[in-house]
């Protein structure tokens, strides 16, 4: 009974170290430094809901916004789909500056790889 007892206290201090392991390496890799994103300051041509469609989910609902001069939307995914309080915030005309991720993929029709958006500071 007690090499069991032992056995089981091992396991469970083993397993608790693993997890905070893994969870530090989580921490650091949350660590976002906007010089490495492209950076835009420009007028929002269009803002709105829409669908972001790629060949590997199919079709999603975000919230996406237009940039004068850019072909590809910029976009924000949200689990629970409420994007109720960005399209009050952002509106056609508004001036925004946006850090994003820029990519190739041309089956998509929005990147969510938007890290954040600024408006007036």
């Amino acid at each position: 009974m007690k090499i069991k007892c032992l056995f089981v206290s091992i396991l469970i201090c083993l397993s608790s170290v693993i997890y905070l392991w893994v969870a530090s390496l989580g921490f650091e890799a949350q660590n976002i430094r906007l010089e490495d994103y492209v950076s835009r300051e420009d007028l929002v041509l269009w803002r709105g809901r829409d669908f972001k469609i790629d060949s590997r989910t199919g079709k999603t609902p975000v919230f996406a916004i237009q940039f004068w001069g850019m072909d590809k939307k910029l976009g924000v995914y949200r689990m629970s789909r409420n994007y109720d309080d960005l399209l009050e915030e952002i509106n056609k005309g508004d001036l925004l500056k946006v850090y994003y991720k820029s990519n190739d993929n041309r089956t998509e029709n929005v990147n969510i790889d938007l890290i954040q958006i600024e408006k007036d500071g």
